[in-house]
């Protein structure tokens, strides 16, 4: 069974080769050999090499020379992992101190072996308990060891040692911390056991070894002296006992190792906290800087995507390569060189006009828009919608105007008239001139009596009339006769001091873009419905429903209500004379007034009076015919939005937003009149829809913009010089730019705070190597089980994960309530909600970075761990 063969062990003592290095000798030569079942004690006195035999039969020590022989085969050549598994499952320890682990469990204590070797969780569990009933501790599974007696706990020591049914127990002085009673009990367990394996017990009780063992071994000085049953197997006997000793051997496993630790951290549960608090500081400071960048950036996105629906890219039939012209303006010659004989001229001006009409570029939108619609599977993913504009005149009048003299459509005179009216008003109120607004023109009235210069002299201290009065010249001036020409005079100059007004495009109805769920998602609906993306009939008539948008404040803009005839001529005159008192005056419409107002929506091609075969005349203001006065589509405002409260700036501009299908309604009407077809009118020819006048392309973040600047790009490349693509898109390149500084700042603080994060690492580490000098002793019991160096260090690191991991959560939930009161004040001081967020992506990598951290903190004590000697850890306490 078993058979030492000269086996000599030698101690060093000191460094070699310093003054206080010695050998010593603790065995001498010894010649043992054991039967496969014996109760075999060992006596001798203290340092006679007692324990030292005894370390060397179970594997924990290594001879210095000679020979082991474990059933015939020799152990000369045995490597650490075919002494593991000998341990794991030839021989069981039986120590003084039990040597039990406290964190656990008396049945987990028992079970450790057998975790060792790979045995299902549920069978562990029962051989463990079938164990516990052999030594009579069944019913005590649960407690931890501190609860038992100390006979108890070297009956769970002996139940530890049996539970994986190895062929040799090895006990080292197994009574002698217990009582005389107790160690009677100990001895009748081992005794029992002796009777189908091997025991081998150290002992320093003779009266116990004569009473109990089948033979005495004993020791003096390293050397056998005695030996009361010895046995010499035949030859034969010899050739049976030959097998290896190797079995099966699984490693523990992670999941064991945790447990091992996780328990551990459990009994130290204050110093955990602390230590893990401490390691979760550096994860605070990253967590935080990413919560702020994160909300940050997410505010920015929002603002890029609102900035996005008002910004789109644009490109236009004709454009202007702002860049080329720029560079074109400042671009100087170097190589001009005037005398210093006078001033010499610079052709500013020239270069100006020269660079802008060099920089005017023509697109091929036929061209680009047939690429476009082939390949736009390419950038839908990446576009909120695509905008057409063609060039197509809308008349829009109010329904109540039966004689077409209000039109709303862009270029019309409404607010030039509005403005001249009552700044006229206003002069009358300031000089008690009586004022007539008549639709041929302007005529003042009262100004008898007064002197021409002196009626400037008079009224020069009213700005209005100052800035008339320094228009005029001294021949003007003398050349005012009578009344009449003064009347003239100021009627002239006052219209040219309003004529800015003339043209100016109210932008009263404009077309919506064709994504409904992007301005649902932008807007929210105040009254009505979103009924507004389809044409249909009622009563025979041709319907559109638009929305009427507001600002974020539930305003429209008074000259605009007032245009759409949503306040009537006593409000207008109740805001003029507020205005003459210098205060506010603000009104109310109430929503179901708004709701269901319609208007005629008329095209260029109704202004249009057939005169014969292939002969159309315009009429002469440009309104629609009598024959056309039915020809309309209506135009009913369905829905009042507003936009949301998170959205800074909408896809939407304040007024009346139409759907894409009245425009494609509308073409259709132009392409088919009868003035159109018939090619007669110079300048009506019909609208082809796949050469838009511009196309807008609204994308949904500005990094998705650059995938549709890349698209672009492409087909730049794929095209002949003069089909190429040219605009300019300055709002993304500003954007952009805001966007790189938060993530240059971010990654700065990312990188001083990561100083931190390694300390703490580094600390964990230090925290990780005292544990390893805590569980000295469980490193010694771990090895005598079977535990590989492997296993131990795989112990240690799975402590320094569970720190790790314990600290990466602690940092991510104290960051999640530091960001509530950020919020809070943040949200107070500016009015932007949830400017610190943090990413959940961004959490678990931070966890991950915590666990890899301190793993790698932890790999060099769990390396000082694995080396330690089993027996020396043995003897620690």
């Amino acid at each position: 069974m078993l058979e030492l063969k000269q086996i000599s062990k030698q101690y060093s003592i000191g460094k070699k080769n310093s003054k206080i290095y010695q050998t010593v000798d603790a065995l001498k030569g010894v010649n043992l050999t054991f039967r496969s079942n014996e109760f075999v004690s060992i006596l001798g006195p203290s340092g006679c090499g007692k324990t030292t035999m005894l370390n060397i039969i179970g594997g924990l020590d290594k001879y210095t020379s000679g020979d082991l022989i474990i059933k015939g085969k020799s152990t000369k050549e045995f490597k650490d992992k075919d002494w593991d598994n000998y341990r794991n499952h030839s021989v069981g320890f039986v120590f003084q101190s039990y040597n039990l682990i406290h964190h656990q469990t008396i049945l987990q204590n028992v079970e450790l072996a057998l975790t060792l070797s790979g045995v299902s969780k549920h069978e562990r569990k029962m051989r463990a308990l079938e164990a516990l009933d052999k030594v009579g501790l069944k019913d005590r599974a649960n407690n931890l060891p501190n609860q038992l007696s100390g006979g108890q706990m070297q009956r769970v020591a002996i139940a530890r040692a049996i539970v994986n049914d190895p062929d040799i127990i090895l006990a080292d002085e197994p009574t002698g911390a217990l009582d005389s009673k107790t160690s009677v009990q100990i001895m009748e367990i081992l005794k029992e056991l002796s009777t189908n394996r091997l025991v081998i017990m150290v002992t320093h009780n003779p009266e116990l070894a004569e009473t109990y063992s089948s033979r005495i071994v004993k020791f003096k000085d390293g050397e056998l002296i005695n030996d009361s049953n010895p046995y010499t197997p035949s030859k034969e006997r010899k050739k049976k006992q030959a097998a290896s000793v190797r079995k099966p051997k699984k490693r523990m496993s992670f999941f064991t190792a945790l447990g091992l630790s996780f328990k551990n951290l459990l009994t130290k549960k204050a110093r955990t906290i602390l230590v893990s608090f401490a390691g979760s500081i550096g994860i605070i400071g990253i967590a935080l800087i990413l919560s702020v960048a994160s909300g940050f950036q997410g505010y920015m996105n929002k603002i890029q995507e609102d900035t996005l629906s008002s910004y789109p890219i644009v490109i236009e039939e004709q454009s202007i390569n702002y860049i080329n012209m720029m560079a074109s303006m400042f671009s100087g010659s170097d190589d001009v060189s005037n005398p210093e004989d006078g001033v010499y001229s610079n052709d500013t001006l020239s270069s100006i006009l020269d660079s802008f009409a060099n920089s005017m570029e023509t697109n091929d939108m036929k061209s680009f828009n047939t690429y476009l619609q082939n390949n736009y599977s390419k950038i839908e993913p990446y576009v909120n919608s695509i905008q057409y504009t063609y060039d197509l005149d809308m008349h829009i009048y109010n329904s109540e105007d039966t004689s077409f003299t209000n039109s709303l459509s862009p270029g019309s005179n409404t607010l030039y008239n509005l403005v001249i009216k009552y700044s006229l008003l206003y002069l009358q109120q300031q000089t008690q001139l009586g004022v007539e607004v008549l639709e041929s023109g302007i005529k003042l009235t009262n100004i008898e009596g007064i002197s021409n210069l002196q009626f400037f002299e008079n009224y020069k201290s009213i700005p209005t009339m100052n800035a008339i009065y320094q228009q005029l010249t001294s021949e003007t001036k003398t050349a005012i006769l009578n009344e009449k020409e003064l009347v003239s005079v100021i009627t002239l100059l006052f219209k040219i001091d309003v004529s800015m007004y003339k043209n100016m495009d109210l932008g009263l109805f404009n077309e919506m873009i064709d994504n409904t769920d992007f301005i649902q998602g932008q807007y929210k609906l105040l009254k009505g419905n979103w009924n507004y993306n389809k044409i249909y009939k009622e009563n025979g008539k041709d319907y559109a429903d638009g929305l009427l948008v507001l600002n974020e404040n539930n305003e429209l803009d008074d000259y605009l209500l007032y245009s759409l005839g949503l306040i009537e001529e006593a409000e207008m005159q109740n805001l003029f004379n507020a205005m003459l008192k210098d205060e506010k005056h603000n009104f109310k419409i109430d929503y179901n007034k708004i709701i269901g107002k319609e208007f005629k929506v008329y095209l260029k091609t109704d202004t249009y009076n057939k005169i014969s075969e292939n002969n159309f005349e315009q009429t002469e203001n440009k309104i629609p015919t009598e024959d056309n006065k039915d020809n309309y589509i209506t135009l009913r405002i369905s829905g009042i939005v507003k936009v949301n409260e998170e959205t800074k700036g909408g896809a939407l501009k304040e007024g009346i937003v139409y759907p894409k299908a009245l425009t494609d309604y509308c073409i259709t009407k132009f392409n088919n009149a009868e003035v159109v077809t018939s090619g007669s009118v110079s300048g009506l020819i019909p609208i082809d829809k796949s050469s838009p006048k511009t196309i807008s392309i609204y994308a949904n973040s500005f990094e998705m913009k650059e995938v549709i600047e890349d698209f672009i790009n492409t087909y730049n490349s794929t095209v002949d010089e003069e089909q190429k693509i040219t605009y300019t898109d300055y709002m993304a390149l500003m954007m952009s730019t805001v966007s790189s500084i938060v993530n240059t700042v971010s990654y700065v603080l990312i990188a001083f705070v990561s100083v931190s994060l390694v300390v703490s690492s580094i600390m964990i580490g230090i925290i990780t190597y005292i544990s390893v000098l805590e569980r000295t002793k469980e490193i010694g019991v771990l090895r005598s089980v079977g535990a590989s160096k492997r296993d131990i260090k795989r112990v240690f690191t799975a402590e320094s994960l569970i720190i790790g991991l314990t600290a990466g959560v602690l940092g991510i939930l104290i960051t999640l309530l530091i960001n509530l009161p950020i919020n809070i004040i943040f949200k107070s001081i500016t009015g932007i909600s949830g400017i610190a967020s943090l990413p959940i992506g961004g959490g678990f990598i931070l966890v991950a970075i915590s666990m890899a951290l301190t793993f790698i903190a932890g790999l060099i004590p769990a390396k000082v761990a694995s080396k330690k000697d089993p027996v020396i850890a043995l003897r620690t306490e």
